[in-house]
């Protein structure tokens, strides 16, 4: 049975938030950050050596107009000068090499010109999001209120049927970016995995392409010796430049 308020969102938008589908075939990674943890060396100081990585595989987007939302149609607040965008960002988290694992991996995507971020998810906390102090439209704060319970609703439901997943906490670092941290749990260790991760943004209108940079880092734990040694994992490189096509398949509109 659909939750009263997940009725104003139409079947395409709920289906673009819960389906799997559409990762783009071609093989290609929108970008990737290798990782290196400084490992010491007998009768040297140190080096660094390639632990890990993760792969930016793909983003789809699906603009959200009153138009697109029936139920919604009425609620026409919305400036003319911007569109709203709900992006579906799709990582993968590489293998390590043997005696190790994760303790946690983060990821930030930092948009070129920076965009107003109305939701981000999954996320730790999906009790109250402030949306009033990042947009002044009540059509784009309803929808995102809406996408965040029907996610959160649906996240909760594959607990329910599964086994803990790792904890993942979404950060909004303002002109800094944005993006989310994936930390083990007890019962719940974080193994190499495809993750996928919601964001609805504001752009300017017109907007055809997003540009920005994508960064990653890691805590990385070797056994020694039967002691697990936590290390951080870096990039060698500063953070990994990309553009995505919002016209073109498979990013290309929705509706």
């Amino acid at each position: 049975m659909i939750d009263p308020a997940e009725e104003k969102l139409p079947a395409g938008v709920r289906a673009f938030l819960d389906g799997d589908s559409g990762a783009d075939d071609s093989g290609a990674d929108l970008a990737y950050q290798e990782l290196y943890v400084e490992e010491q060396v007998l009768g040297q100081t140190s080096r660094f050596v390639g632990e890990g990585g993760v792969h930016f595989n793909s983003v789809q987007d699906y603009e959200l107009t009153p138009e697109n939302l029936p139920p919604m149609a009425s609620q026409r607040r919305r400036p003319t000068d911007s569109q709203l965008e709900l992006l579906k960002f799709r990582f993968t988290i590489d293998l390590l090499p043997p005696s190790r694992r994760y303790t946690s991996v983060s990821v930030r995507i930092t948009l070129q010109p920076p965009a107003t971020v109305l939701m981000l998810q999954p996320d730790l906390d999906t009790s109250d999001t402030d949306l009033e102090k990042t947009s002044s439209s009540e059509f784009a704060l309803e929808v995102a209120r809406l996408v965040q319970v029907h996610l959160a609703q649906t996240h909760g439901k594959t607990i329910r049927r599964t086994e803990q997943f790792p904890v993942m906490t979404a950060l909004d670092l303002g002109l800094k970016g944005f993006g989310w941290t994936f930390e083990t749990r007890e019962g719940a260790p974080l193994f190499p995995r495809t993750v996928i991760t919601h964001a609805m943004i504001e752009v300017p209108r017109g907007t055809a392409t997003l540009s920005g940079l994508f960064d990653a880092e890691a805590l990385i734990s070797r056994r020694v010796l039967g002691t697990f040694v936590t290390r951080p994992g870096a990039p060698a490189n500063s953070a990994a430049a990309f553009t995505v096509d919002l016209t073109a398949p498979p990013h290309g509109r929705q509706s």
